[in-house]
C-alpha cells in the first residue's frame, strides 16, 4: 500500500476515535435520551464509514495488487455496502430520534413504520440483485441498477441534512422540552455540512478525487458539530443550577436525604458540568476523596448515575429518570 494511503487511514481512524471519545464524555457530563441517541447515530456513521474504507479502498487496493478480475473488486464494493446498510440505518434513526428527544417530540407510529418499510426494501433489493446492481452503478449505465444506488446514496446524505434543518427551523424554535441553548446551532451546522457535502459529490466529476473527497467527508463532518454541542451543553448546564420542580433550593432537598454540606457543594459542581478531576482541583482534594463522596451521594439518594441525580433535583418522576445505569463510580474506583 502507498504510504500516504496508510497516513490517510490512521488520520480517519484517529478522527473517528476521537469524536466517539469525545460524545462519550459529553454524555458522562450531561447524560440524556437526546445525547444517548446521537452517540448511538455517530457510531453509525462512523461503522458505515469505515467498512467503505475497507471495502471501497484498502480490500479494493489487496485485489488490485494480487491482479484479481474486475468482478472480484465489485463483489467486494457490493458486500461492504450491503454490510454497512444496516449501520446507516440505524444512524438515520437514532440521529431523527436526537433531535426529536432535545424538542420533546414523539415519533408518529405510522411515519416509522413507513421508514423501516422503505429501508428494508432497500436491503432487500441489494440482497435480490447482488453484485450485478453495483457493477451496473459503476459503469454509469443509465439503468435501474445506476439509478437505484444514485438514488439511495443521495437520499442518505439529503436525510439527515432535513432532520437537522427540520430541528433548527422548526421543532427547536417551540421545542415541547427546553433544549440546551446552542443545540439549534448545532444542528443548523450538520444540516449546512450535509447538504454541502451532497452539492460537491455533484460537482465533483466521478473518479479518483471523488471518491477520496467521499471518505473524508464521512469522517471529517462530526468533529466540528460535537465540538458546538459540548460548548452548548457546558453553558446550559451553568445557567440552570439544578432546582427542585417545587421550587426548593438543591440544598434543601438534599438536605432530605442526609446529604452532608459538602457533598451538596460537589453536586453543584457535578451539576455544572465538572469532570472529577475537575472537581478535585476546585475543592483542593484527591480524586479517591471526589469519588468516594460522588459514591455516597449516589447511595443516600438512590440514584445510580448524574443525569438521574439532576432529575431527581428537578422533581422528575422516579420511571421518567434514566434507566439501568451503573454507579459512575465506587468508593474504591
Amino acid at each position: 500500500m502507498k504510504a500516504s494511503n496508510i497516513a490517510a487511514y490512521f488520520l480517519f481512524a484517529g478522527v473517528a476515535a476521537a469524536s466517539f471519545w469525545r460524545t462519550t464524555y459529553l454524555l458522562r457530563r450531561h447524560s440524556g435520551r437526546a445525547l444517548r441517541l446521537y452517540r448511538l447515530a455517530l457510531a453509525g456513521f462512523l461503522g458505515s464509514a469505515i467498512l467503505g474504507i475497507i471495502g471501497n479502498y484498502i480490500l479494493q487496493e489487496m485485489l488490485f495488487l494480487q491482479g484479481s478480475p474486475g468482478t472480484a473488486h465489485v463483489s467486494a464494493a457490493w458486500v461492504f455496502s450491503l454490510l454497512a446498510l444496516p449501520l446507516n440505518i440505524l444512524a438515520l434513526d437514532a440521529f431523527a430520534g436526537s433531535f426529536r428527544a432535545w424538542a420533546g417530540k414523539r415519533y408518529p407510529p405510522a411515519w416509522r413504520i413507513a421508514y423501516f418499510v422503505l429501508q428494508a426494501a432497500f436491503v432487500a433489493a441489494f440482497i435480490a440483485f447482488g453484485p450485478g446492481l453495483y457493477e451496473d452503478a459503476f459503469a454509469s449505465r443509465a439503468d435501474l441498477g445506476a439509478v437505484f444506488v444514485k438514488t439511495l446514496d443521495a437520499a442518505n446524505r439529503l436525510y439527515p441534512a432535513f432532520l437537522a434543518a427540520a430541528f433548527a427551523f422548526i421543532w427547536g424554535r417551540k421545542p415541547s422540552a427546553p433544549a440546551p441553548k446552542g443545540v439549534r446551532a448545532f444542528a443548523f451546522l450538520y444540516a449546512g455540512l450535509f447538504l454541502a457535502g451532497f452539492i460537491l459529490l455533484l460537482v465533483i466529476p466521478p473518479g479518483q478525487g471523488q471518491r477520496a473527497f467521499r471518505s473524508a467527508f464521512a469522517f471529517l463532518i462530526h468533529p466540528a458539530p460535537i465540538f458546538l454541542l459540548g460548548r452548548a451543553l457546558g453553558r446550559s448546564a451553568r445557567d440552570r443550577p439544578p432546582e427542585a420542580a417545587d421550587g426548593q433550593p438543591a440544598e434543601a432537598v438534599l438536605a432530605g436525604f442526609g446529604v452532608s454540606k459538602r457533598e451538596a457543594e460537589i453536586v453543584r459542581l457535578l451539576a455544572d458540568g465538572k469532570s472529577y478531576r475537575e472537581i478535585e482541583a476546585e475543592l483542593f482534594i484527591s480524586l479517591k476523596t471526589v469519588k468516594t463522596h460522588v459514591y455516597n451521594i449516589y447511595r443516600k439518594t438512590g440514584v445510580k448515575s448524574r443525569w438521574q441525580l439532576m432529575a431527581l433535583l428537578r422533581g422528575e418522576r422516579k420511571e421518567d429518570r434514566e434507566p439501568g445505569s451503573e454507579p459512575e463510580s465506587g468508593p474504591g474506583s
